[in-house]
């Protein structure tokens, strides 16, 4: 059984993950998603833009008023006064609007300001609960995953929001949504090419003792914090769809005693869900290819961990930037956004975040380390962290096959990209040169692979 199956009347197909339609709220199997069985407007073709714009619109507005018409605002209060003991608080009048909607609603969550009468603002953090969401399970998985973070965070003194109190999807929270709440930070959300040099330099000292801090305290496992019986961290499954079994199971896959039991999973999941049709529906021969390729590779990708130590280490698994707060001269004030953060090796955990690549090069295909990544590793190294600063040296390598499982293969960029992680690859026998000359190679190398023979079929 698929995590999702099709809501098309009397088809029981395996909806495509990622795929659902946030137009008329429906997961669809990949025969009901195609042009012209399929009637949504597509924001990708110039002629239905307009459409979708009108379209995404109206749906937004729905979700949003959905969302406000399931949330007691006065069980909120109610919830938050009792953990400031007793201090009356108000929730910011719950409505929609167009205008500012980007500035309280992201790609997973909703906030809501909470004002106490003494002046003190915190956030409410809920879950957005649309048809692209995951399972509820998933979902609960994710959010207190994220409060553990958060707390063993907050405990070796990384600066993000202090965790005041949260609840999980179910019967017994009288809010009607899961939801944390925790401190409202101040300041802006990082934009590094806005900063002078002295601000630049500043944010990057800052930003090192927060890597240091985090390479001073390693996981025995690769997963999601979870909060164990004593209030402390520990390690529990992926908190992550992506995790899910391919064959439909809610229970979510891990912890992994190593990288290549990660990795291997990550693979074989892939690849069956490319078989089942419910993962990279319009690009199924090249993506089948590229993770079987890679899963035949599986010890070159051990081999490019360079970390040579042992432990796991937490990772920001959406470090572009806009989850760092600054004030204005840069200084950190906190980060957020740690949903679906995890353990990971060495290697990964501590290579550059993703603010500090040049986008354009790397999407080219280009291996040098940017401006800001040399920079970031000068500043390590007068920190003395001359390791964490030979981690960043080298992680480009981690960037490419981190983007690579798993990666959007339908991306136009997405051939430069694994070309690129070819390039870096030891002892690499297929051809680097193109991506062309790569995929007629390895049709050959797996024209006898049930699987591909199953999708050309």
């Amino acid at each position: 059984m698929p995590l999702f199956t099709c809501d098309e009347a009397g088809c029981t197909g395996a909806a495509v993950r990622g795929k659902a339609c946030l137009l008329c709220l429906r997961h669809l199997c990949t025969d009901h998603l195609k042009r012209g069985v399929h009637g949504c407007p597509n924001w990708q073709n110039d002629a239905e833009a307009e459409a979708w714009g009108v379209a995404n619109a109206r749906a937004t507005r729905d979700e949003v008023n959905a969302l406000i018409a399931t949330v007691d605002a006065r069980a909120l209060e109610n919830h938050a006064t009792l953990l400031r003991g007793g201090i009356a608080c108000t929730v910011v009048p719950l409505a929609y609007d167009a205008e500012n909607i980007h500035h309280v609603m992201g790609g997973m969550n909703f906030h809501i300001t909470i004002c106490f009468a003494d002046g003190v603002e915190w956030i409410c953090r809920i879950r957005r609960n649309n048809v692209s969401s995951p399972p509820r399970s998933i979902q609960n998985a994710i959010l207190n995953s994220e409060v553990a973070t958060l707390k063993f965070l907050a405990s070796i003194r990384v600066p993000v929001p202090q965790v005041h109190g949260y609840a999980t999807f179910g019967d017994n929270n009288p809010v009607g949504v899961g939801y944390i709440l925790m401190d409202k930070l101040p300041g802006r959300p990082l934009d590094l090419d806005a900063a002078n040099a002295e601000q630049k330099r500043r944010f990057m000292s800052r930003f090192a003792e927060i890597f240091a801090t985090l390479a001073a305290h390693p996981f025995l496992a690769i997963g999601s914090p979870l909060l164990s019986t004593l209030n402390q961290a520990v390690v529990g499954p992926v908190a992550s769809e992506t995790f899910a079994p391919a064959l439909g199971s809610q229970i979510l896959l891990g912890p992994f005693d190593s990288a290549t039991e990660y990795r291997r999973t990550a693979l074989e999941i892939a690849i069956e869900l490319i078989r089942r049709q419910e993962l990279y529906v319009d690009t199924s021969i090249d993506a089948y290819l590229v993770h079987r390729f890679l899963l035949d590779k599986l010890p070159l990708l051990d081999a490019a961990d360079t970390s040579g130590g042992s432990g796991f280490y937490l990772k920001h698994m959406d470090d572009k930037g806009d989850h760092i707060m600054v004030d204005d001269d840069f200084n950190i004030t906190g980060i957020i956004d740690w949903e679906r953060a995890q353990t990971v090796p060495k290697a990964e955990a501590f290579a550059a975040p993703l603010f500090m690549l040049d986008v354009a090069e790397y999407y080219s295909g280009v291996n040098e380390l940017s401006a800001t990544e040399s920079t970031f590793v000068e500043v390590l190294k007068e920190q003395g962290h001359a390791e964490l600063a030979e981690l960043v040296s080298r992680g480009r390598v981690q960037h490419r096959i981190m983007h690579c499982i798993n990666g959007d293969v339908d991306d136009p960029d997405f051939p430069n990209i694994f070309m690129a992680l070819l390039r870096l690859l030891p002892e690499q026998d297929a051809p680097t040169d193109s991506w062309d000359f790569w995929r007629a190679w390895t049709l050959r190398r797996f024209e006898d692979d049930p699987g591909l023979q199953a999708l050309f079929a």
